[in-house]
């Protein structure tokens, strides 16, 4: 039997592109894994398991880590029992009084709904979901482009990190100087406070991630549209020319009736969407409870201020450690609500360019009719973040908190009026 040489080397060829795709997606994996290595690191020193790299692979975490992380829930709540029956004072008054503890409480509740979440397997896979598909996005914006494009991220999450840990080592130096409290219990609320400030330094990577990769697809926009302004200009300039940086933005190619390329940049746009999507749905909870306790802290620190007002026996430094909290609490909502305004004006830039293209006659109908179906999918991926559909993250969330908040200082003002 003859073999046609063409028919085996087409066979042999097919299994070697396969195994190159998922070579070149396995490492993408690994890069994007290792630009949040710190993050992931810190996560798992606190107990916090949400999946488990291994082999270059992604995977749910099994019954080993199950159990470290119900070990370290089950030290926490020892721990703050121990601190709570421990107490001398009365309820409202004294160095150490029970509604001080409201606030470590509601953090400790936050840990441990967010812990046995993390148990489930449909929430390990939403998890595992979003970082391979930040990796398949990846491959298809091609971000070999931008010189380190994977140590520029890394270096930028290790910066938010180190910002994180310092104002929060801060917070721990002011309050033992403050506090009669000993050296154990104060580090005990360190770190549960600590479990919240990890939670929401991962919410920040997701959106910084999809953001920077929202300004990399600007970035392959805005090359183009100014290479089309540029055709017009009669007057020429001479300076160098750095062909190869231009060359690495040319993502859209030339003009033509044939060229696809916006509508792959929808494509792109429409997974980043997605991704979105993903993170607000496993970032719900915890970000609602991020709001619980930031206005538990305020209630906590008027209802004191009061009490201390009204009773010739206070203590200034009981109020000063939870004006300090309170004060990190709300610079926290701060950063929240800046990290998701950044996203949306990235989001917003991209309209722009896309509606430049729209507006340009000069251009093939083909790639108009293809910047029309990209605006369509801006417009039905706002990339805005919702708390359960009732908050919306950004910068008018302050706005909002401090509306709240000062309705409920009236109200305790009032009732500390009849008491």
């Amino acid at each position: 039997m003859k073999v046609n040489p063409a028919t085996v080397k087409k066979q042999e060829s097919k299994p070697n592109m396969e195994q190159l795709e998922e070579s070149e997606y396995n490492d993408k994996i690994a890069k994007v894994m290792r630009s949040m290595k710190t993050i992931t690191i810190l996560e798992y020193s606190y107990g916090l398991f949400k999946f488990q790299f291994t082999n270059g692979q992604l995977q749910p975490i099994n019954i080993l880590i199950k159990m470290t992380a119900f070990l370290s829930i089950a030290a926490y709540i020892f721990m703050l029992y121990i601190n709570v029956c421990l107490t001398n004072g009365t309820f409202f008054l004294g160095s150490y009084t029970v509604i001080q503890f409201v606030p470590s409480m509601v953090v400790l509740l936050q840990y441990i709904i967010s812990t046995f979440k993390n148990f489930s397997i449909s929430e390990s896979l939403l998890n595992i979901r979003i970082f391979t598909t930040i990796a398949k996005l990846d491959s298809l914006l091609r971000v070999e482009v931008l010189n380190d494009f994977y140590e520029i991220l890394r270096s930028k999450t290790n910066l938010i990190m180190l910002i994180f840990v310092i104002l929060h080592a801060a917070n721990f130096v002011l309050e033992f100087l403050t506090s009669n409290k000993t050296l154990w219990l104060i580090f005990i609320s360190y770190h549960l406070h600590m479990t919240q400030e990890i939670e929401l330094l991962a919410f920040f990577n997701c959106v910084s991630m999809i953001t920077y990769r929202i300004q990399l697809i600007n970035k392959f926009l805005t090359f183009f549209n100014n290479g089309q302004e540029q055709r017009d200009l009669t007057v020429f300039i001479v300076r160098e020319k750095n062909n190869e940086a231009q060359e690495k933005l040319n993502f859209v190619g030339r003009v033509s009736e044939t060229n696809v390329k916006l509508r792959d940049l929808a494509t792109m746009y429409d997974i980043i969407g997605k991704i979105c999507l993903m993170i607000n749905k496993a970032y719900n909870l915890k970000l609602f409870m991020i709001l619980v306790t930031a206005f538990t802290f305020i209630l906590v620190t008027i209802w004191q201020a009061l009490s201390f007002y009204q009773s010739p026996q206070y203590c200034t430094q009981d109020f000063v450690k939870l004006s300090l909290w309170c004060f990190s609490t709300v610079c926290n909502l701060s950063a929240l609500a800046f990290v998701c305004e950044r996203l949306l004006r990235a989001r917003n830039k991209t309209r722009i360019l896309v509606n430049k293209i729209i507006m340009n006659y000069d251009l093939p109908k083909t790639m108009r009719v293809q910047a029309k179906a990209f605006m369509e999918l801006v417009e039905a991926w706002p990339l805005r973040i919702y708390i359960y559909d009732m908050f919306s993250l950004d910068i008018t969330l302050l706005l909002k908190f401090i509306s709240v908040a000062t309705t409920y200082l009236i109200v305790i003002i009032q009732i500390f009026h009849f008491i």
